[in-house]
């Protein structure tokens, strides 16, 4: 199934099109926390993307994927996931998975699920 927003991609990871959205997605939620820090509002972001604030917020955990993560996804060696479920499976430490070892392509990513 593809889904026309940008936001609900459900194509799955081995296809580009995902993969780059997810980085891309990724990469504006950085940018946003950036702005955030600077001072700029929730508002004033989602205001500017054409999108609501909720779903700014909803996606600015994005911004702290892990580096093994987004190295995975850029390699297209993750399950398939939408961007809202990457946004909302971000775990708050990434000490466990930092200290993962892949057994099998995917594997060392558990914690990206496309069944959240």
């Amino acid at each position: 199934m593809i889904s026309r927003g940008y936001w609900a991609a459900a194509i799955p990871d081995t296809m580009p099109q995902n993969r780059d959205s997810l980085l891309a997605a990724i990469g504006r939620a950085k940018c946003w926390v950036d702005e955030l820090v600077a001072g700029a509002s929730l508002v004033a972001i989602a205001k500017r993307e054409g999108k609501g604030e909720r779903q700014i917020r909803l996606l600015i955990p994005l911004a702290f994927v892990a580096p093994q993560t987004v190295k995975a996804i850029a390699a297209a060696d993750t399950p398939p996931i939408t961007i809202t479920n990457l946004a909302k499976s971000v775990p708050l430490v990434w000490s466990g998975i930092m200290a993962q070892t892949p057994e099998a392509p995917g594997s060392a990513h558990p914690h990206i699920s496309s069944h959240d």
